[in-house]
């Protein structure tokens, strides 16, 4: 017995630490966020509502193509009648009149034979529509990328900073060691080890208000991709391979293109409604009278033929109408044109913030190391009690400094190359 439930507390120890295991290695990419936050973006539903809507919409036209039928029932009372004994009188023969009172009951049935493309014009229509509409919503969700780029970068700075900071911490805790050793020997003065002592209190506090902040950042990370996240989750730095020369390729231009089509199919159908229709009828009666007039008795009878319509003169409203989508058509027209100059002034802004922070980040691996030579020095100075922590602790801060601007500038660097990959409307699958 004593077996089995040693047996069971490991097994049950391993899978605990399975679980801490997997929550403490919990990692997070951009593309990730991207795909999360779009599915969790509420009016993402409605792209499956709008292929359902158009198929709908799209059956209801090829219902056209099916024979209608439907049943009439008619009562009527007629002031007055053909009375033919008084138009053809014929001696000692009386022609009985139609009644008064008449009444039918019909049954009548329609079939298309000829539109003039109207239905397949309509169909194709329709399916654009769904179309321009499921465009229109990945413009929408697209937007989405800029928020994911903004809050994604601004934790993965916060993150670089916190190992900036423990980093920091466990060099000041060393000099701390040795200043007290120091203090001891006679070689610093208590105000030496105070000094180092409160800048790493300060530093604890920047440790503290930064981590908040992470805290903070997570949270709004988690409503926007609709994920619950651990506290300590790390971003992962995204590595991308930038091509400046890429064509745009934005959800916008392809939904300018829809809006086109559907202008386009719009005319179609305009011309369509000009041509000649035909279509077969049959009617099924019964009533009083039935097609003969002279009988005044309940009768059966049924109609059928062709009939032709045909709207040979609409005093130009088709015309006019193609004129008013030709407009239109230059509206979208100038749309793209507008779109496609916003894009290029912001891809130039870009490209120019990508050489500026590129430039820049060399200029700090310079600093940076001329720092790290003079924090050395005055380590080692400060060890023997030639200066004072006062002047340790202000080149330690310049060389954290210089480390945090390093840090600052290769996130900026980073996040301009994502706004210009947003802005082209690629992503790093595309690359």
């Amino acid at each position: 017995m004593n077996f089995f439930r040693l047996v069971t507390v490991i097994i049950f120890s391993l899978f605990i630490s399975l679980i801490i295991s997997a929550q403490e290695s919990q990692i997070l990419n951009i593309e990730t966020c991207y795909e999360r936050s779009i599915e969790a973006y509420p009016v993402y539903k409605n792209k499956s509502l709008i292929t359902e809507e158009g198929e709908l919409r799209a059956q209801n036209h090829k219902s056209a193509y099916l024979p209608s039928m439907y049943f009439q029932a008619e009562a009527k009372y007629l002031s007055e009648v053909i009375n033919l004994n008084s138009v053809l009188p014929i001696p000692g023969f009386d022609i009985p009149s139609p009644p008064n009172e008449q009444f039918n009951f019909t049954i009548n049935l329609n079939q298309l034979i000829y539109d003039g493309g109207m239905i397949k014009k309509s169909i194709e229509m329709e399916r654009n529509k769904s179309q321009m509409d499921e465009q229109s919503l990945m413009v929408d969700l697209y937007q989405i990328r800029e928020r994911v780029n903004t809050i994604y970068f601004s934790i993965l700075f916060l993150q670089q900073n916190d190992s900036l900071f423990k980093l920091s911490l466990q060099e000041l805790d060393e000099r701390l060691q040795f200043a007290e050793s120091a203090v001891k020997n006679g070689v610093l003065l208590q105000s030496d080890l105070d000094n180092i002592m409160a800048e790493m209190i300060g530093l604890e506090q920047n440790t503290l208000e930064n981590n908040h902040n992470i805290s903070q950042g997570i949270k709004v990370l988690e409503i926007l991709i609709d994920s619950s996240l651990n506290t300590d989750v790390k971003l992962e730095r995204p590595n991308i391979t930038l091509d400046i020369e890429a064509p745009v390729s934005r959800p916008e231009l392809a939904l300018f293109q829809f809006q086109k089509n559907n202008l386009d199919l719009n005319k179609q159908l305009i011309s369509a409604n000009r041509r000649p229709m035909i279509s077969g009828f049959g009617q099924l009666g019964y009533g009083q009278p039935g097609l003969n007039p002279v009988n005044d008795s309940f009768d059966t009878y049924y109609i059928v033929g062709l009939r032709l319509t045909w709207n040979i003169w609409d005093w130009n409203k088709t015309g006019r109408e193609k004129e008013i989508l030709q407009l239109n058509q230059q509206k979208i027209i100038h749309q793209r044109e507008t779109f496609e100059h916003n894009i290029n002034m912001e891809l130039k802004k870009e490209k120019e913030e990508i050489l500026k922070f590129e430039e820049l980040i060399l200029k700090d691996h310079d600093l940076i190391h001329l720092r790290n030579n003079i924090l050395k020095t005055s380590s080692s100075k400060l060890d023997n009690g030639v200066i004072q922590s006062a002047d340790y602790v202000r080149d330690f801060n310049q060389f954290l400094a210089a480390m945090i601007k390093l840090n600052i500038h290769e996130l900026m660097l980073l996040k301009s190359k994502f706004n210009y990959l947003t802005a082209q409307g690629n992503t790093l699958g595309d690359q």
